[in-house]
This record gives structure tokens, sequence and C-alpha cells, in this order.
């Protein structure tokens, strides 16, 4: 079992990726255009300080969501889900499976590229019942903050349903 905390918010890292001249196009450049687009359709320059996102860890998906503006309705300007079966095994072994949470890994790891690239100033990873519920939750906690940098926060299942 995980102990849960308060849900607190992460700064992303300051460094920059420095364009290497390649053209093919990396995970973080792709995110960029996303970005740079969705502000050139509705007329606003890009103002790193004014993005943040969202990671949930749920026990199907691993998903980012960015936000472009601090006001009460913000727009939703990049929006990623990547399935990783987190909680396939947890019913059965008490564990989430090694295979999932490579996945998983791999999946904030990406987005750990991406977020930087894009500067995102805030973001807040959540994680849910499987992480929760997992013998190995504390392990995986820990091995995304060692892999990634992101502080995860655990959240109690009052909590998930009030944010669902």
């Amino acid at each position: 079992m995980v102990q849960v905390e308060p849900l607190t918010a992460l700064k992303s890292s300051e460094e920059n990726f420095a364009d290497d001249g390649d053209e093919a196009a990396s995970p973080g450049q792709k995110g960029m255009q996303i970005l740079e687009s969705a502000g050139a359709s509705n007329g606003q320059s890009h103002q790193a300080s004014s993005y943040f996102g969202v990671i949930d860890i749920g026990s199907n998906s691993v998903r980012l969501v960015v936000y472009s503006g601090l006001s009460r309705v913000a727009d939703s300007i990049f929006n990623e889900k990547i399935l990783c079966g987190l909680g396939s095994e947890v019913g059965t072994t008490g564990r989430m499976g090694d295979e999932a949470v490579a996945h998983a890994l791999s999946s904030l790891k990406r987005f750990r590229t991406l977020t930087d690239h894009m500067e995102v100033s805030k973001i807040d990873v959540v994680a849910t019942a499987a992480t929760r519920d997992a013998e190995n939750g504390a392990d995986f906690v820990a091995q995304v903050l060692s892999e990634t940098g992101f502080k995860v926060n655990v959240i109690a299942g009052v909590e998930e349903a009030r944010l669902s």
C-alpha cells in the first residue's frame, strides 16, 4: 500500500532542449509544433509561464493534458493518453505487472521530454487506485521520481471520486 498525500504541484525543470538540426521531428519538437499551432490558431503568442499540465496515472492509462492560460477556464492545447494497464494484475496478484510498469515509465519519460520542451511551468502528477492499492505502488512512485523527476501524488479514493 502507498501512503496517500495531499495533492500538490511540481514545477518542471528549467532545462531547454537545443535544436540539433536534425530534420526528423522528435516527440518534443512535435509537442512544440502542436503548442505553437494552438497559440497561433487563437491569436496568442507562445508564453511559457502560462502553460500548466496534469498527468493522470490511472489503472488503465497514463494521460498528459497541457493547458494554456491560468484562467478559470483554461484551454486544453495538448492531450495524449497511453494505455498501460497498470491495474490489470492488481486484483489477482496484488501487484502492478512488470510490463505495465515499464510501459508507464516509458510514457512518463516521453511526457517529461514533451513538457520540458513546451516549457510547461507547472505540472501536477496524480496516481489513483492501481498505484495506491498495489504492493509495489511505493516502489513505482519512487522509480517515477528517480527516472523522470515527477513527484507523484497518490490520491485517496474519496479525492479520486471527487475529481472524476
